[in-house]
This record gives C-alpha cells, sequence and structure tokens, in this order.
C-alpha cells in the first residue's frame, strides 16, 4: 500500500513540474507582450511630463503583474521589474525577450546566461525611447 501511495505522489510530483513547464513560455510571451506595450507607451509620452504622470499612464500596461516601474530617469530611460518567475519562466523569458529593438530599445538587465535564472526571480528591463 505504502509503495502505491508513493508511485501516486510520484506522479503528482511529475505531473505538477510539467504543468509549470508549460505555463513558463505562456507567461514568458505575456512578459514579451508587456515589454513591447510599455516601449510604446513610453515613446508616445511627452518628454516634459512628470515622473508621477508617467508611472500612472504606464503603470496600467503592467497592472495585472507582480511588477515595479522605476520612472526617475524619465523620460530618457524607464525600468521594469517582473517579479516572482520561477526558474523556467525566467529561462524562457530571458530567451525570448532578452533585447528588443525599434524605435525603442528594450534591454534585460542582468541575467547573462540560463544558469543566473534561480528559483524565484525579479528581472528587470531598461526601456530607452
Amino acid at each position: 500500500m505504502l509503495a502505491i501511495l508513493l508511485v501516486a505522489a510520484a506522479h503528482q510530483f511529475d505531473f505538477a513540474a510539467h504543468r509549470l513547464d508549460v505555463a513558463a513560455p505562456a507567461q514568458a510571451l505575456a512578459i514579451r507582450a508587456a515589454l513591447f506595450e510599455l516601449a510604446a507607451a513610453t515613446r508616445a509620452l511627452p518628454a516634459g511630463m512628470t515622473g508621477d504622470s508617467a508611472a500612472k499612464a504606464l503603470y496600467r500596461h503592467v497592472a495585472d503583474r507582480d511588477a515595479l516601474l522605476d520612472v526617475t530617469r524619465f523620460p530618457s530611460e524607464v525600468d521594469v521589474t517582473f517579479r516572482g518567475l520561477g526558474r523556467a519562466a525566467c529561462i524562457e523569458t530571458e530567451s525570448m525577450a532578452r533585447r528588443l529593438e525599434g524605435s525603442v530599445v528594450v534591454q534585460l538587465e542582468g541575467y547573462a546566461t540560463a544558469s543566473d535564472c534561480g528559483g524565484s526571480n525579479a528581472m528587470t528591463w531598461r526601456i530607452m525611447p
């Protein structure tokens, strides 16, 4: 009976780990999309806007996430940090969104390789209009 319980517990653990791995690409794509939205929104803000006003205008793009905005260097730069990312999500996001280029450059700070991703990660991108 104990052996059956141990096997069942092992299968549940494998299923939970697989579910997390499957969710990681979707989470990475959602962060990448939010970064594109933030980049476009940052570029559209008037350069004379105050930091508080800029933060309010940009926050709506990350309001549904565990994220922090740093607008202290606005208009030349805005930083966004997504917190609480697991290892698999960190690896996927680093791969999909290390650097986004267009009329605005979005650059991941740190996380040079997948081995930099730990169990819980706070990943910061610099948005430079």
